[in-house]
Parts: C-alpha cells; structure tokens; sequence
C-alpha cells in the first residue's frame, strides 16, 4: 500500500511540475495545513468517544450493550469466545455512533482475538473486517463535525442519508463474505 501511495505522490508531483512548476512547494505546504487543521478538528470528538468507550467498559454498561448486540454477535461470529464479542460488540457500539477512530483499538484487540496467533485469515476475520469498514452509522459525528469546521448550512442532513448507505453497504459486505469467502 505504501508503494501505492509512493506511485501517486510521484505522479502526481510529475505532473504538477510539468503543468505549474510555481505552484508545487505551495500544494505541499496548504496540503500539509489543511492536514493538520484536520487532525485538529476531529481530536475532540475521537478524544470524547474515547473516554466514553472507556467509562463505559469501567462501568459496566458495555456489558449491558453487549447484552443487547449479543444475538447479533453470536450468530455471525459463533466460534468466537466472549471476551472477542465484548470487543466486536465494543466496536459496533463505537461504529454506531459515528467515532470509526475510536473503534479502530477495539477492532484490532479483536480481529488478534480472532486470529489467536494463526497466520491465516479467518472467516471471522475477514467478516467483521468488513463489518467494521461498511459500519453502520446512527450518528456520523466526524462526517458532521467536518462539515461544521468548514462552515456547512445543514450538516445534520446527513443523518439518513448516512444511515441509508452504511445499512445497505453493511449488508450486501456481509452476504458477499457469505457467498465468497466461506466458499
């Protein structure tokens, strides 16, 4: 993947000299700004969800959302012991509510879980891979937050939309896991 983004980069600074020479050290410096303004902007939120993911282990109530999510849990991910529930349950939480940068240490303690040392991808694995990528999201609170940092009308419209595509694109991820990688 690094050789990919390596090849791009390269081309596109190729091009870039040939077509306007003047303008290659600005496009690094604005890109590199606005990269840290990102960054910035959604350590609040990825901060926040954080510690909430935290509380709520501490409290006990991602036991209760465990709970709940646990006859979805069991039934895609059946070989699994709890304690990788727990993390996959964790992780939809986290998924749900829009903080994908906050999932992401729940996601990789479970798929280590799930690999349990093997060198070979599980179905499990490869399942809520791509569970976690197409992730169904109630609340995109980064999407909302960037469209509030660069100065959005509505950026709440996003909502169903959101929740629309995410729903869809979790679905039709894991009927094709089901059709393809279980073959």
């Amino acid at each position: 993947m690094n050789a990919i983004w390596l090849m791009v980069t390269i081309i596109s600074c190729i091009f870039l000299i040939i077509s306007s020479p003047e303008l290659l050290l600005s496009s690094f410096l604005t890109g590199a700004q606005n990269g840290i303004d990102l960054c910035f902007s959604l350590a609040p939120i990825y901060l926040v969800w954080s510690g909430l993911i935290a509380v709520m282990d501490e409290s006990g109530l991602s036991n209760i959302v465990s709970r709940v999510l646990s006859p979805l849990t069991n039934k895609l991910f059946k070989k699994e012991s709890e304690q990788t529930k727990k993390c996959i349950n964790l992780n939809f939480t986290a998924n749900l509510l829009g903080a994908g940068g906050a999932a992401t240490p729940l996601g990789i303690k479970a798929i280590q879980s799930m690999q349990n040392g093997k060198d070979k991808i599980t179905y499990s694995s490869t399942l809520f891979t791509v569970i976690n990528t197409t992730s169904i999201q109630l609340i995109p609170s980064t999407i909302i937050s960037i469209l509030l940092q660069y100065g959005a009308n509505s950026p709440y419209n996003v909502i169903l939309p959101t929740i629309i595509i995410s729903t869809i694109s979790t679905i039709l991820g894991i009927l094709l896991c089901q059709i393809f990688v279980k073959r």
